[in-house]
């Protein structure tokens, strides 16, 4: 079974068995890592995203061999990244709120109304979102608002 663990200083690791052995992966960043997902297409994860301090965003099309840095647009620590087919978004420090609908090679600035660090988002379905934050703070979002709903 494959895993991934993100920290501090850059540290990305892998496993492909289960854990019972770790190998690190060489990035060329020393920001703090908050959050890996990777993309199921076929049953396969061969894209992934991470996010992180400093506006930090980085994608795989390899299946986490090679990674390359993608322009955030932002300078404010990312917490968490949600991508639905080309529709993505992520989410981080004083509200911040990014949105692509080009499969991430391009990422916008979204109005989120607040200045809470926004610490998760979920899509349970294609046609709305969720992100949470700071003191219990729930936002709900469509992919077409490209912003918030009270």
């Amino acid at each position: 079974m494959r895993g991934w663990v993100t920290g501090n200083s850059g540290t990305l690791l892998s496993t492909k068995d289960g854990g019972e052995h770790w190998k690190t992966v060489s990035l060329e960043t020393k920001e703090t890592l908050n959050r890996i997902i990777f993309e199921k297409t076929q049953g396969r994860e061969k894209t992934g995203w991470i996010v992180g301090t400093g506006g930090t965003l980085l994608q795989t099309k390899d299946g986490g061999l090679n990674w390359r840095a993608i322009s955030s647009r932002t300078t404010l620590g990312l917490w968490d990244i949600a991508m639905n087919g080309k529709e993505g978004w992520a989410v981080g420090d004083l509200g911040t709120m990014l949105s692509t609908s080009d499969g991430g090679e391009h990422w916008e600035p979204i109005e989120s109304g607040v200045v809470q660090r926004l610490t998760g988002i979920v899509f349970p379905s294609r046609k709305s979102g969720f992100a949470i934050g700071k003191g219990g703070l729930i936002l709900r979002f469509t992919p077409q608002q490209r912003g918030k709903e009270k």
